[in-house]
């Protein structure tokens, strides 16, 4: 496996800094991962390819891990969500900014109340992020609040960003 050492090392020769903005629990899985992207021997390779690849990943397992996604949020399969956030990286400041907004509108709600999960649509490749708020409450009074949420705040991050692929729904404990 690649070495620490030489992960930041090369970080650092080719970025002018160090890995102190990479969390240091990221570091050592991220070596677990060039060595799967390039399985010949990662320390002699002088060249910058392997952090034109490691860099942003390494960046992006930083960002997903200090911003406590997978722990404001239930997920029955964090390694599809993961990959989808991956492919759509505005989404993880919609969803911590959702949260905020959720309590406004559904004060018990709790990280346990909150499920994100990927949708895929039968008939097209199409993936879709759904965020379920569980709710203990009458149904139209949940409508209700999901409606005035989905006005005062949802309607103006969709407009913000025409192409987000999310939904936000309530369901019923």
């Amino acid at each position: 496996m690649i070495s620490t050492g030489v992960l930041e090392a090369k970080y650092k020769n080719t970025q002018g800094n160090t890995f102190e903005k990479i969390s240091s629990n990221i570091i050592e899985p991220l070596g677990a991962i060039v060595d799967k992207i390039f399985p010949h021997n990662n320390e002699s390779q002088n060249d910058s390819s392997l952090l034109k690849t490691v860099v942003p990943i390494a960046e992006f397992l930083n960002d997903i891990v200090n911003s406590e996604i997978f722990t404001e949020y239930k997920t029955e399969n964090t390694v599809e969500v993961f990959n989808f956030l991956n492919g759509n990286i505005s989404l993880v400041q919609i969803l911590l900014q959702a949260k905020e907004e959720i309590k406004e509108y559904f004060p018990a709600t709790s990280s346990e109340d909150l499920l994100i999960e990927i949708h895929k649509d039968s008939e097209e490749e199409d993936k879709t992020l759904v965020l379920s708020i569980f709710v203990d409450m009458e149904p139209n009074v949940a409508l209700a609040q999901l409606n005035k949420l989905r006005y005062d705040w949802w309607l103006n991050v969709l407009m913000k960003n025409n192409k987000l692929k999310m939904i936000i729904d309530v369901n019923f404990k």
